[in-house]
């Protein structure tokens, strides 16, 4: 439903999934990512931060588990997300502050 209705016009018949998400899977990265698209769309600017916060210190702490030193793929899609909310919040200083808080 989330990518269905990742489109402006649309995006708010899906804030109620989105919201609901991530709670499902908590420790699914992507899981936690995806609700970001719905808030992005919408410029729920907070929410989507948040959202992307969450998806890549849980997918840099899965990876870490087995291939110490890489970066995890959902690590650096929910970061192309964050980036762009920073953007909008012209927030870019802090941009990559998730990533010196994350497991390593």
């Amino acid at each position: 439903m989330i990518h269905s209705f990742d489109y402006p016009e649309l995006a708010e018949l899906a804030l109620p999934a989105a919201r609901a998400y991530a709670k499902i899977a908590p420790s699914a990265a992507h899981a936690l990512h995806m609700p970001s698209h719905i808030f992005t769309r919408l410029g729920m600017w907070k929410e989507s931060i948040d959202s992307n916060i969450a998806s890549a210190q849980t997918a840099q702490a899965s990876v870490a588990k087995t291939h110490v030193g890489a970066t995890a793929f959902d690590a650096l899609h929910a970061t192309d997300y964050l980036e762009y909310a920073y953007l909008q919040t012209d927030r870019t200083a802090r941009r990559a502050s998730w990533w010196t808080t994350s497991p390593r």
